[in-house]
């Protein structure tokens, strides 16, 4: 059985989780790579 998701379902869902992190401001730079060192 083939299950597909339309690009509506995505969104919504990748919206959803967005919404529930955006507050998430803790925490630092991932200093082991080095581009994101200097962000």
């Amino acid at each position: 059985m083939d299950k597909k998701v339309t690009l509506a379902q995505l969104k919504e869902v990748v919206q959803e989780a967005y919404d529930q992190v955006k507050a998430n401001t803790g925490g630092k730079n991932a200093d082991y790579i080095p581009y994101l060192a200097n962000v």
